[in-house]
């Protein structure tokens, strides 16, 4: 399943849903308010142009997944971790 996101005009804001998780953020903050609960980011968000652009990091490892770069195509992919077993 996939995410969900709004954007709520009257606060700035970008709310994105994902399962049971919440997490929003605010272009120029460096902040995130995450299943209730205010968590540095590494960068802050910012608009480029009619869209936001996030640091990834933070959700993928808030939703135990993992970031996969694609160089030749330049895409981006945040996956289920793999557990290995022997």
């Amino acid at each position: 399943p996939g995410a969900s996101v709004t954007w709520d005009q009257a606060t700035g804001s970008a709310t994105m849903s994902v399962g049971n998780h919440t997490f929003t953020v605010w272009p120029g903050r460096q902040e995130v308010l995450a299943d209730g609960a205010l968590r540095p980011l590494t960068a802050a968000p910012y608009l480029d142009k009619d869209r936001l652009m996030v640091p990834v990091h933070f959700l993928a490892k808030a939703l135990d997944r993992e970031v996969k770069w694609e160089a030749e195509s330049q895409l981006l992919h945040i996956v289920p971790k793999i557990a290995w077993v022997r």
